[in-house]
């Protein structure tokens, strides 16, 4: 890497990764597994959707990449 940039990314991930585990291992702690774990998948996959539609909404406007996305959805649900 040349620049600073991707380093900072990179701390900046590592940081966010080790803060979920522990705010997991701490509410795993306090509360039961069978309430705490769902509830931060939940929070998971809709905080990642968000961001895709954040990061990929100015991607959506050609008719191409409007075909691949729902190629790729119906990829994903066929399994």
């Amino acid at each position: 890497f040349k620049s600073a940039v991707p380093y900072l990314f990179l701390i900046g991930m590592m940081l966010t990764m080790y803060g979920q585990v522990d705010l997991l291992n701490r509410a795993l702690e306090l509360g039961d597994a069978m309430s705490v774990y769902p509830l931060f998948m939940a929070f998971w996959i809709v905080f990642g959707a968000i961001g895709g539609i954040v990061i990929f909404q100015g991607r959506v406007n050609s008719a191409s990449a409007q075909v691949s996305y729902f190629a790729a959805f119906l990829l994903t649900l066929i399994g």
